[in-house]
């Protein structure tokens, strides 16, 4: 009986988006450009100074998959994604992936989440991610050290968040493949922190224009394909 449901419900689908539906099982990872390794330093970009990042924890929600402009799965979940300690984590989505497929999310929680009360699971405040009901989740936290920083430890700080005009954090991701496959979805640290000077902000942890402009440059990923 079961097997019968889900072949009437891919035919169902093929029907509706009028394009061929392939079930199956199928990923989406997300790394960074250059693998953390903790307490290891990491020259970025031109400048000669160290920087040692440690921590990249981001959330990530309305995980979308589309093509040919009709949408063909959305997850309801909002993800934490923790690349502190592991260099890609892959969340795994019900259907193989095309090519043309375009896969969109959120970077962040939206604001309707953030004004709606805690919550449990990823969303929980026991992960770190959540400041009050007025600031809402933090979207992302970059953190580490670095010989610019003028904090006494040389630690820096970026913690992302904030929903409110004129300055909301979260971003929409859109990415479309060339190749039929499971992307992964990599994020350059080097043009993240091309975006801030260490030297006068080391530390960024409310919300505002400076925690608006880093999520811009955070939402930069570049796709990667088998």
């Amino acid at each position: 009986m079961a097997r019968e449901f889900r072949f009437v419900l891919v035919l169902m689908l093929c029907c509706l988006y009028n394009t061929p539906f392939v079930a199956g099982q199928g990923s989406v990872s997300f790394q960074c450009n250059e693998p953390l390794t903790p307490g290891i330093g990491r020259k970025i970009g031109n400048d000669s100074s160290k920087i040692t990042v440690s921590m990249v924890k981001f959330y990530l929600q309305q995980l979308t998959v589309s093509r040919n402009d009709k949408i063909l799965w959305t997850s309801t979940e909002s993800h934490l994604i923790d690349l502190s300690d592991t260099n890609k984590v892959t969340l795994a989505i019900p259907l193989s992936l095309g090519k043309n497929d375009c896969l969109t999310f959120t970077l962040g929680i939206d604001s309707a989440t953030c004004v709606s009360g805690v919550k449990d699971g990823d969303l929980d405040p026991s992960k770190g991610m959540y400041w009050t009901w007025r600031s809402g989740y933090i979207n992302m936290k970059v953190e580490g050290t670095a010989d610019r920083s003028k904090a006494g430890d040389h630690a820096f700080q970026l913690h992302l968040g904030g929903y409110a005009y004129p300055y909301p954090t979260a971003r929409v991701v859109t990415r479309c493949l060339s190749n039929p496959g499971n992307p992964t979805f990599s994020l350059s640290l080097e043009k993240f922190l091309s975006q801030t000077d260490l030297s006068s902000k080391d530390h960024v942890m409310t919300p505002g224009e400076s925690a608006a402009t880093l999520s811009q440059a955070a939402a930069s990923f570049e796709v990667i394909q088998p």
